[in-house]
Formats: structure tokens, sequence, C-alpha cells
């Protein structure tokens, strides 16, 4: 009887573990057979979740650069008097004067301060951006020729820093 007992002992756990193999192919099958249908519709979520994060990301570049925008206002473009420019907007002295938000040590509060450089390339870049995608009115006609050339300049310059 030991051996009977033993004998059907293997039998039941080889049974046992030949189900549980078989249960694991019919798994495998089942999601096979739903794979396509479900990489089609995992396929449109992925597409939906990054269309989501792209224009979460857009509104977010949006947001941060209103926030830097807000620290500026008015902003008046001269040529200099007397500047020896030759007709060359490059080489024409620009006097750039700027309103921005300035930390004022005596009343321990920011409040809008003028700032003023000489020439384009010397602006920050930061108002460099708001001159040209909020003020780009009031860039002076004399300077439109050699936009472009003044745009490479202020480009180079703010990548190399």
């Amino acid at each position: 009887m030991t051996n009977d007992l033993n004998d059907l002992t293997a039998y039941v756990q080889s049974l046992t573990a030949a189900l549980n193999e078989t249960s694991a192919d019919v798994a495998l099958l089942t999601r096979l057979k739903d794979a396509e249908t479900n990489a089609a519709r995992l396929s449109i979520e992925l597409g939906d979740a990054q269309d989501k994060l792209a224009a979460a990301m857009a509104d977010k570049v949006l947001a941060d650069r209103r926030a830097v925008f807000a620290r500026f206002r008015d902003i008046i473009i001269t040529v200099a008097h007397g500047s020896n420019s030759n007709g060359s907007a490059l080489a024409a002295a620009y006097n750039i004067t700027y309103e921005a938000l300035t930390y004022d040590h005596t009343i321990h509060d920011s409040v809008f301060m003028d700032h003023s450089v000489e020439g384009f390339a010397a602006l920050p870049g930061e108002v460099y951006e708001y001159l040209m995608s909020e003020k780009p009115h009031v860039l002076p006609p004399s300077s439109w020729p050699s936009l472009p050339a003044i745009l490479r300049r202020l480009w180079t310059s703010t990548i190399s820093a």
C-alpha cells in the first residue's frame, strides 16, 4: 500500500504541476489573444497622454514666461545723438531704458525702477525676450534693416552667456 500511496502522491504532484503549467499557458494565450486590441487601446491612450503632457508643458512655459515678463514694463529705445554709425544699425549707439521690478533695500520691497543699457547686446536675456515678444513696436525704424544682424548678435551673446 505504501507504494500505491507514494505513486498516487507523485501522480497528484505531477498533475498539479501540469495544471499550473497549462493554466499559465491559458493565461498567456488569453493575453496574446487580447494583445492586438490592447496595443491599439494603449497606443491611443499614450497619444492622448502625450498630448496632455505637451499641453501642460506649454502652459507651464507660458505661465513662467508671463511671470518673468510681469517683472518688466515700459521700454524705450533711442538712437544716441552724435552716434558715428555711418548708417549701420549695429554700429549705432542705442540707449535702452526699461523698468524692472527691483528690490529696494530702503523699503524692503520690490518696486519698478528704471534701468539703462547702451546697445542691444547689453540687454539682459529676459529683457530682450520681453522686448521681442511684448514690445517689438518700440524698436526704432532705423534698426529694422539690420534687425536680423542684431538678433544674430544677441542670440550668440545669450547662448555664450
